[in-house]
């Protein structure tokens, strides 16, 4: 850095850092293909007028089992997209199109009697994450929380990515690596105690900070890809080809590339590939000491 003070005086200093980025765990990752678009939500609501504490802790204390606090709505839904309001026919923060907070009103738009106050949402999905490093943003009034843990409803710390513990409507964005492709959960949640409420979650274009794109937006390509579900995929493998036939733990899978790669076993050996939906292999390579085998989906 180097700079003139008021009385003309340069002065040049210089310094070293290092940014540290969190990481996801690539053990986390789910083994399959994606399946049907969009976040699992729940939202919880206590009775109106229990003005309950505005805080993360109270947040997870009403989604947790044998919550201290009475429920009135306890839903669960599929949704598309991350940008909700409490308020009918309005937008706040980023982005347009806001759409009602789920378990708030019915079918025809009418309040369902128990205000609009003091809940929880909590919405889970797989990510579909390439390698490298990601910058995802949340704008909430009030608090939020958003991990990248074991599972999808992971309450714990673990992979905490980003938080905000207060009722002030804010927004944040927060930075993480992915070293290895693949379906990662990823859980987000935000709560309301009262005044306005809305949540949004986002990606943002590292390369231009104003581009920020909603989480599975259907109506942005490229936009990150939430899937509710995994259709389960694993390589199997035996010493003779009519078996008995096991996981084998050596396969590591490229999902991107629908291609396991794994070393060498023995002069013969012999692979399938199973899956919840039907699969084929459709080539196999030696490359050294590693066996690449591709696969596809069967033809319906």
């Amino acid at each position: 850095v180097a700079f003139s003070d008021n009385f003309g005086v340069r002065q040049t200093n210089t310094w070293s850092f290092i940014i540290t980025y969190k990481l996801l765990n690539p053990a986390n990752r789910a083994s399959g293909a994606g399946t049907d678009r969009g976040f699992l939500l729940r939202m919880v609501q206590a009775p109106a007028g229990s003005n309950l504490e505005n805080s993360l802790a109270r947040a997870e204390a009403q989604l947790a089992v044998g919550s201290p606090f009475p429920a009135v709505m306890d839903t669960n839904t599929i949704v598309g997209v991350i940008n909700q309001n409490k308020a009918l026919g309005s937008s706040a923060g980023i982005f347009a199109d806001d759409y009602p907070v789920p378990g708030l009103f019915g079918p025809d738009n009418a309040a369902l009697g128990n205000g609009d106050n003091d809940f929880t949402v909590e919405s889970v999905a797989y990510l579909d994450l390439a390698a490298g490093i990601y910058t995802f943003g949340a704008n909430t009034d009030d608090g939020y929380k958003c991990t990248s843990g074991r599972v999808l409803h992971d309450a714990s710390t673990t992979g905490l990515l980003g938080f905000h513990n207060d009722g002030v409507a804010h927004e944040e964005t927060f930075n993480f690596v992915v070293r290895q492709p693949g379906l990662y959960p990823f859980r987000f949640l935000w709560y309301e105690r009262g005044g306005s409420g809305y949540g949004e979650f986002y990606s943002v274009n590292r390369a231009n900070p104003a581009e920020r794109t909603l989480i599975n937006d259907p109506n942005t390509p490229g936009a990150i890809k939430a899937y509710v579900a995994v259709s389960r995929i694993t390589l199997q493998s035996a010493a003779d080809v009519t078996g008995p036939y096991t996981d084998d733990a050596a396969a590591a899978l490229d999902l991107a590339l629908s291609k396991f790669t794994l070393p060498t076993s023995g002069a013969t050996r012999f692979y399938r590939v199973r899956g919840s939906s039907a699969q084929r292999i459709t080539s196999i390579r030696l490359n050294g000491g590693t066996v690449e085998i591709q696969f596809a989906p069967v033809p319906q």
